[in-house]
This record gives structure tokens, C-alpha cells and sequence, in this order.
């Protein structure tokens, strides 16, 4: 969804970006109707062709999803950090 923030992006460069984050082509198109059913993204007409675009909702969304992971990256780097420690001892 980060990527849709930018611009309103069409299936196939979204499906290429998912690739490259995750290894393998998810299930795309259910993941963006479930998106677009809960009012996450929504399709634009850009040229006469369909793209998504990301929502309010969405954004909001993608804010808690990427305050999380750093919330969950610290805890894991401090976890490490007191691993470490323990093992100087």
C-alpha cells in the first residue's frame, strides 16, 4: 500500500512491487478486493485505464501497520541487545 500512496498504480506494477517484497506473486487480487471491500483502496479511471489508489482509510491504515513494525523492530533489536549483553557477562 506504500507504493499507492505516491500515485494510483495499475495491476501489473503493483504485482511486480508485491513480488519484490514478499518472493512470490500473492494472491493479488483477493487481497485487493478485501482491501477495496473494507474502503482501504479504490479504483481510479487514469487515461481510460483502471488503476488503485490508496484511500484516507488506507493511509491511516499503512500509518499503524508501519508504527507497529518499528514497534516490533525495536523490541526485537533491544531483545538482541540484552542477549548480547547477558552473554558478555
Amino acid at each position: 500500500m506504500g507504493k499507492l500512496e505516491k500515485a494510483p498504480l495499475r495491476w501489473t506494477p503493483l504485482l511486480k512491487a508485491l513480488i519484490r517484497v514478499c518472493g512470490s506473486p500473492p494472491r493479488l487480487y483477493y487481497v485487493l478486493k478485501y482491501l477495496e471491500r473494507n474502503s482501504f483502496v479504490c479504483r481510479v479511471v487514469v487515461d481510460g485505464k483502471s488503476h488503485w489508489s490508496i484511500t484516507d482509510k488506507g493511509k491511516e491504515l499503512l500509518k499503524v501497520l508501519s508504527e507497529d513494525a518499528h514497534k516490533h523492530a525495536c523490541q526485537t533489536d533491544s531483545a538482541s541487545e540484552q542477549k548480547r549483553e547477558r552473554s558478555q557477562i
